[in-house]
């Protein structure tokens, strides 16, 4: 087990000369490329300090930053012209204990209380410490750990119900100069509580107007996002042998962030093999943006990148990736017109969020599905489903070219619209008509033309939602649901093969029309619905393994 290293608290000071800036951000310049500490208005000069948090032993310098930014949402470019540098040495602290009695009162749990979404960790603080890391192992040997807890609780989110827990708080003290570390791991109290039955969290509930969301930052790795119907957004990842539990992304501090309307749509997408951003509009029609680690319990922080704009409550979200660095995001707004924003250094988690800004052209319904790919860093296009019903598109090449229309189908306003590249210089765009007939139409230099692919005998329900995926090149399939609730595909590889519904061996589900599908790798794809049966309305999912040669025939709930 790693424990954090200890860290002290300074008061950083500045005065302002003739020009007070709108903004003040402190870096950590100790090597290599800045590291933001803290940013903050200058409330028009009032605010002339700020605490940072500086490890023990750091050396180097920290720069005193003046911004001038249209909207503090946005996180800050690092323009040295404009900064004060002042060199930090923080002293090395003597590791060893003060005394013999140092640890005569280690921290120990005081009790466990369930709560809707968890457990409540409750421990003492006799010996006075400062703050604490908190070790959760479960009945399997997965291990998390909270650092540098500062209070004497903490809100343990998404705990398995029936499910035997073990939890070690260790204690830390800090009297600067001096720190103890003996009494850390020695003096460790550890306790099992078994999540009593209805009490402990359960998978989230959903309905037919609920979605999903799921992406693969690599290949042994999947992460599903859902907004319940209490509103909550959740998450449940798998790591090569098996699900996680569901994590509540809500709380931060103990204190709810945001609310979000149960069928707010929610949308992922993986920017490196370290990071995933996942994107919805709250209850007060805010855009929120919550980064996220692929395997690190949730933090729960939704941040405003609104940028004064106010989104249709319930609003769909195009958004892709079209490189390590840069995230683009479209939105049909409340006034039917398009719009983009963009993130800079979105690798490093410090995005920096431009302003939103309308692509003009033809008006969609307020919050339309929006359909966008990145085949290259250089190339992206953008579809929606205009008022009369031709889907309209975009694309960027280094600047944006002019709408086009695509002619020879018709859809209703507001449909469903699913982008997949099968190459670098080969894309498709997939609907279902208004006569519930599934189009595609192809980009190989030029757009092929709308034409009617195989699919079930009857008619599907025109503009649903569906998935298109392409494993390796020159391979795509498409997932829907037919007028039966079940799950269908049709493929491309060498021709269109024709439409089969997902097999399975025993329990066949019924779903709601909200479909994900995700490609880890050119043998493995698995699909994501909402199970529409009473009583069972959670995520449930198949897979296909070309290792194996074939479809798993078994749904199973996440």
């Amino acid at each position: 087990m790693t424990v954090g290293k200890p860290f002290s608290e300074f008061q950083v000071e500045w005065d302002y000369d003739l020009t007070i800036p709108d903004y003040i951000a402190l870096y950590n310049v100790e090597s290599g490329a800045p590291k933001l500490l803290k940013s903050m208005s200058t409330n028009n000069g009032r605010v002339v300090s700020a605490i940072v948090s500086l490890r023990s032993g750091y050396s180097g310098t920290v720069a005193i930053c003046s911004i001038n930014v249209p909207d503090f949402g946005k996180q800050f470019e690092f323009t040295e012209r404009y900064c004060y540098f002042s060199e930090v040495h923080v002293h090395e602290p003597d590791l060893q204990p003060l005394g013999e009695d140092a640890c005569d009162i280690p921290p120990s749990i005081l009790n466990i209380d369930p709560f809707r979404g968890g457990l409540i960790v409750n421990w003492n603080n006799l010996n006075n410490y400062d703050f604490f890391d908190l070790e959760i192992t479960t009945s399997d040997g997965q291990v998390s750990i909270i650092e540098g807890i500062k209070g004497q609780s903490y809100e343990v989110q998404g705990v398995r119900e029936g499910e035997t827990y073990t939890f070690r708080v260790k204690g830390f003290k800090e009297p600067w100069p001096a720190f103890f570390s003996g009494c850390s791991t020695d003096y460790s109290a550890s306790v099992d509580e078994k999540v009593p039955d209805g009490l402990g969290y359960q998978p989230p509930r959903l309905s037919e107007s609920s979605h999903l969301s799921a992406v693969a930052p690599y290949s042994t790795h999947m992460s599903v996002f859902v907004i319940g119907d209490d509103g909550i957004p959740r998450t449940s990842f798998w790591n090569e042998r098996l699900w996680s539990m569901w994590y509540v992304m809500m709380w931060y501090n103990g204190m709810a962030q945001t609310t979000f309307h149960p069928e707010a749509p929610i949308e992922s997408v993986a920017v490196n093999q370290n990071r995933i951003m996942v994107f919805a509009v709250d209850e007060n029609q805010s855009m929120r943006v919550s980064q996220l680690r692929p395997t690190s319990i949730p933090a729960g922080i939704w941040n405003d990148i609104s940028m004064e704009m106010v989104f249709p409550k319930i609003c769909h979200i195009g958004v892709t990736s079209r490189s390590a660095n840069y995230i683009d995001i479209f939105v049909v707004g409340n006034d039917g017109q398009l719009y983009i924003a963009w993130s800079e250094n979105a690798s490093a988690g410090r995005a920096f969020w431009n302003g939103w800004r309308s692509m003009g052209g033809p008006l969609f319904p307020p919050g339309a599905p929006v359909a966008a790919l990145s085949r290259s860093p250089q190339r992206m296009n953008v579809a929606a489903v205009g008022q009369d019903g031709i889907v309209k598109l975009r694309w960027w090449n280094g600047y944006w070219d002019n709408w086009e229309d695509l002619h020879g189908a018709r859809f209703l306003p507001g449909s469903h619209l699913s982008f997949v590249a099968r190459s670098a210089d080969h894309m498709d765009l997939f609907g279902i008509d208004e006569n519930g007939q599934l189009q595609n139409n192809h980009w190989h230099g030029g757009w092929s033309g709308w034409q009617v692919l195989p699919s079930p005998p009857l008619p599907l329900t025109p503009g649903a939602s569906l998935s298109a995926v392409s494993r390796k090149l020159e391979h795509v399939e498409v997932f829907y649901m037919d007028q039966h609730k079940h799950l269908w595909s049709t493929w491309f590889y060498d021709g269109w093969k024709g439409a089969f519904q997902v097999p399975s061996n025993g329990y066949l589900p019924e779903f709601h029309p909200h479909v994900s599908t995700i490609s880890r790798n050119n043998r493995q794809m698995d699909v994501f619905g909402i199970n529409a049966e009473q009583n069972n309305d959670r995520v449930w999912s198949t897979w296909f393994s070309g290792g194996k040669g074939d479809w798993s025939k078994t749904f199973f709930p996440v």
